[in-house]
């Protein structure tokens, strides 16, 4: 089980890096490093991913600096004390219920 104090540390410590498909990301959505790190520093935790591709890894939910709802995806490395962030997105009210929370099923 992935806990975003871990996420949080590593970001504090500076053990984290950002994927060429999370840069490519925040670029699509007009994103800045600053707001998405204040948006795990006050989110958290919607899914939970034990068994991703490289290591286990987790959607955030946090808001922006101007209170605008961002999900993050980040992957932990656990025995080296390490995370990415692997994807970052605004998301729509097409595919989430109000509370960004919940995924729309159609």
């Amino acid at each position: 089980m992935l806990k975003i104090e871990n996420i949080l540390r590593t970001i504090q410590e500076d053990q984290f890096r950002i994927s060429n498909h999370a840069l490519e990301e925040m670029e699509n959505d007009d994103l800045d490093l600053y707001n998405v790190l204040h948006s795990v520093e006050k989110g958290e935790i919607i899914e939970e991913y034990p068994k991703s591709r490289i290591t286990p890894s987790c959607l955030i939910l946090g808001m922006d600096t101007k209170s605008n709802p961002l999900h993050s995806v980040w992957g932990y490395f656990e025995e080296r004390f390490y995370s990415v962030l692997i994807t970052v997105y605004k998301p729509n009210r097409r595919e989430w219920m109000e509370d960004f929370k919940t995924r729309r099923f159609t």
